[in-house]
């Protein structure tokens, strides 16, 4: 279904020409293999084809991201600060600075991605999700189904769950009929629950 753009997940809109949908080539498995090059890759993906998940920001504004890039000319002077005192490649190149830039961003994130132990313990984090992001939105829509289509009342009963939770941890002790007896619903009967 992602591959046929019936899911947008990973894709994005073509807006310079026909409107069309364009399939990202990122990876997550490529981001978080410890590979050099493959780290590489996968910023590269995210950074061809930005979506929500890949932005870049300067001094506070935020410079990429989709539908958002800089002219050429505020890219030569962000790269012009990002090198001061280093000898740069000619400014008659102007017209790729964009592409030099984005080259820049990715490769020194790459070397810090390397190095730095934030992926590993990202990926032993997500590891601990035994849903995850997806399969939690289903629960979340089935739930939202069960309280006959009412977005209100599937969120108090998320909300009043948060509250025995975090009752749960402050005294230790939570009644667990509490949340039932407050439902405005009746639990089914199954054999199966």
């Amino acid at each position: 279904l992602m591959q046929r753009g019936i899911i947008r997940k990973g894709w994005t809109k073509d807006t310079e020409s026909s409107g069309q949908l364009i399939a990202s080539n990122y990876s997550p498995l490529d981001l978080f293999s410890g590979s050099r090059q493959r780290i590489h890759k996968a910023l590269k993906e995210l950074s061809n084809n930005m979506q929500n998940n890949f932005r870049v920001w300067c001094n506070g504004n935020q410079i990429f991201g989709e539908y958002i890039q800089p002219s050429n000319h505020e890219c030569s002077v962000i790269l012009d600060m990002m090198f001061r005192g280093f000898e740069t490649i000619n400014s008659s190149t102007e017209c790729d600075s964009s592409a030099r830039l984005l080259d820049s961003i990715t490769t020194t994130l790459t070397n810090i991605l390397e190095r730095e132990t934030l992926l590993p313990n990202v990926q032993r984090i997500q590891l601990l999700d035994v849903i995850d992001g997806d399969g939690a939105v289903k629960i979340y829509q089935r739930l939202v189904n069960l309280c006959m289509g009412s977005q209100n009342d599937a969120d108090e009963l998320l909300d009043g769950e948060s509250l025995c939770i975090r009752e749960v941890s402050r005294s230790g002790d939570c009644e667990g009929d509490r949340l039932l007896a407050s439902s405005p619903y009746e639990m089914p009967k199954c054999d199966h629950l």
